[in-house]
């Protein structure tokens, strides 16, 4: 298996499509966890987002999306958000307790007088992952509405001949302030635990089967963070240094926000004449062997060529806003002291955790979204 078949998105199931069209181009391929629903792909999507089935069985499939449609119920009473704080959080109430019995018994089979534990934590991960899709998804839709009504205000007053003032001596600490914004709310939430569980059911697709490790593409530093943090931890309560060395990152002007479909095959035409596998080439080299030095120093320079040739391309098409533009970001961290296993046994139990026959340090891929001054 190639590495680019091994890149999943990381710990999300849907993104804005601004994302979907970055990591079109800085990618040859994508894999997005299918739990109940399959993902809802863009339709200019030509294979370069893939969704991959964890729930395999078409009867598991059949029970969980009806407790899921129950769980629907509870959160047009409750909140989507508090209801999944109840059932990631809340697990020593009473409640809880009863919805768990509840959980057992509708997955039960004839054949089965018992369901184990580590069956239900994975439903328990699928379940939450669906909710957390249901949030995300109306969290993008509203950001889209609201992008739509920044703009018409805009259009108005260009109209009525009132052009947009800005200061440009404005405060530093309103610059670092605005810099470090996330520009998507909903990627901070719950993190933690969108992390357990989409790791629960990686696990649990390749029950059988042998495992490998998955190359995961994080959606935004932040989930990084949250991902190595036990891991730094752990080093450093040792008295051990923590290591990590930023790779390389491909910057670009956030221009596919508002862009038409028909404007992004027009920009996509044009990147797709660059050749993009030098850098692929020396991405894959480096996942494999991030020890060696000569090719992270090739990855470094094909990553500034491939940075360049898009941001020629994102030349005079709309991305900014007054003296701050959004910038669209795609990098790598590398963490020489851990592995892929020592990842796993960070969030998953002892009775989980996902043994794979790899102990290459640690390569995390990331896309982002910043706000940073206009130059």
């Amino acid at each position: 298996m190639s590495l680019f078949d091994k890149i999943f998105l990381f710990p999300f199931t849907v993104l804005p499509e601004s994302f979907y069209r970055f990591a079109s181009l800085v990618l040859p391929s994508v894999n997005v966890l299918e739990v109940l629903r399959p993902p809802q792909f863009p339709p200019w999507n030509r294979g370069e987002l893939r969704a991959f089935r964890v729930i395999k069985r078409d009867e598991d499939r059949r029970k969980i999306a009806a407790i899921y449609r129950g769980y629907q119920d509870l959160a047009r009473v409750h909140g989507e958000k508090h209801l999944i704080d109840t059932i990631s959080l809340l697990k020593e109430h009473d409640e809880w307790e009863e919805s768990r019995l509840r959980l057992r018994s509708a997955i039960r089979t004839p054949e089965e007088n018992k369901v184990s534990d580590e069956w239900v934590r994975f439903v328990e991960a699928a379940l939450i992952m669906e909710l957390a899709r249901d949030l995300d998804e109306r969290d993008i839709e509203l950001d889209a509405d609201l992008s739509k009504v920044h703009e018409l205000e805009s259009q108005f007053r260009l109209s009525l001949g009132l052009e947009e003032e800005f200061d440009e001596d404005v405060d530093d600490s309103v610059r670092i302030t605005a810099e470090h914004l996330p520009q998507r709310s909903y990627f901070g939430y719950m993190i933690p635990k969108r992390i357990t569980s989409w790791l629960r059911l990686y696990r649990q697709a390749f029950i059988g089967e042998p495992l490998g490790a998955p190359v995961l593409l994080c959606v935004t530093r932040e989930v990084v963070e949250e991902l190595v943090d036990p891991l730094r931890t752990k080093i450093e309560r040792a008295g051990g240094e923590w290591k990590e060395e930023f790779v390389f990152n491909v910057r670009v002007i956030n221009v596919f926000e508002k862009m038409a479909v028909e404007e992004f095959e027009k920009f996509r035409t044009e990147v797709l004449k660059y050749d993009r596998r030098p850098f692929w080439d020396a991405l894959a080299r480096f996942v494999d062997e991030p020890e060696l030095g000569d090719v992270l120093s090739e990855l470094k320079t094909e990553a500034l060529r491939f940075s360049e040739l898009l941001n020629k391309s994102a030349e005079g098409r709309s991305g900014s806003t007054g003296f701050f533009e959004q910038v669209l970001e795609f990098g790598a961290c590398c963490y020489p002291q851990v592995s892929f296993q020592n990842l796993s046994s960070a969030f998953l139990s002892p009775a989980e955790e996902i043994f794979v026959n790899d102990d290459r340090p640690l390569v995390v891929l990331f896309l982002d979204e910043r706000i940073v001054e206009k130059h």
